[in-house]
């Protein structure tokens, strides 16, 4: 789907990436997390083709993403939703000509525009806003509006950029199950955020970007890896020896018993040919 081949992108200030080497899979949901300034907005700019690497290659699908003709890029990126921390809609316009206005811009015909739109604002949950406009909607409502104009075209990738960063947790966990239901129904979704409590929570694959490397690719990971304390680890290796001493202890006694009892029964052998042996000589007598 998305993979980075030895990419690095440098900023006169500093800041970008460095020999960047990662795939992200069909159908994946990633969190991409790291400190402000670490190279995050730079990774997401790359997919979108919004700036070009100094080194390596992008590829997106069959895309070779650095290498698109001017022409090219805005069909290329019909294939990307993207979602931001401040829903970014369109203040004169309604919900529904919001998600509408989406479609209108790729030329879609008016048909498939009045049997879309009413279906993705029932999927996010907010038909009844459909005649609405910005100002008069909750966080959670505008982040669905958003949503639902960044999915409306049926994008392969949904880029969801802090999209919880201005909701507080309850309205943050409706986003964040809603983001849930639409990987689930196939899209890839990349998000970048601060949330620790979301990340560790959904367990997903974890990205982690500092100073323009990528330090950290967790399959189902947390938003900091957790160390095991110095005192846990001794603990742990006292644990281990401790056992391994009991089963070095436990073979040994099983060994004594075993020699034992081999030991009885060859007494009980010799004792029964000697019984043997005098009862034949009895009877010789």
């Amino acid at each position: 789907m998305i993979q980075f081949k030895n990419v690095s992108k440098v900023y006169p200030e500093g800041n970008g990436l460095s020999e960047i080497n990662i795939r992200i899979n069909d159908g994946e949901f990633v969190f991409l997390v790291g400190p402000s300034g670490a190279g995050k907005t730079t990774f997401i700019k790359l997919i979108l083709r919004e700036t070009l690497p100094d080194e390596g290659t992008i590829f997106f699908d069959d895309y070779e993403v650095n290498a698109l003709p001017n022409r090219l890029i805005p069909y290329y990126r019909r294939n990307i939703g993207i979602v931001f921390q401040d829903f970014r809609l369109l203040r004169r316009m309604t919900v529904y000509e919001n998600v509408a206005f989406a479609m209108e811009a790729v030329h879609q015909k008016k048909k498939l525009i009045k049997k879309q739109v009413p279906h993705i604002l029932n999927l996010v949950g907010i038909s009844e806003k459909a005649d609405s406009y910005p100002d008069e909607l909750s966080g959670g409502e505008a982040q669905r509006a958003a949503i639902a104009r960044a999915i409306v075209n049926n994008p392969k990738v949904l880029i969801a950029d802090e999209p919880t960063g201005n909701l507080d947790p309850e309205k943050s966990w409706e986003i964040m199950n809603l983001l849930n239901q639409i990987n689930l129904r196939g899209t890839t979704v990349v998000m970048v955020t601060h949330a620790k409590d979301i990340v560790d929570r959904m367990e997903k694959r974890v990205i982690q970007i500092e100073n323009g490397h990528i330090v950290r690719d967790d399959k189902a990971g947390l938003y900091v890896r957790k160390k095991r304390p110095a005192d846990a680890r001794l603990k742990r290796a006292a644990d281990v020896d401790s056992f391994e001493q009991r089963v070095r202890e436990n073979r040994y006694q099983q060994r004594l018993r075993s020699l034992k009892k081999e030991k009885n029964t060859a007494v009980s052998d010799i004792s029964s040919v000697e019984d043997k042996k005098n009862s034949r000589e009895g009877e010789v007598k």
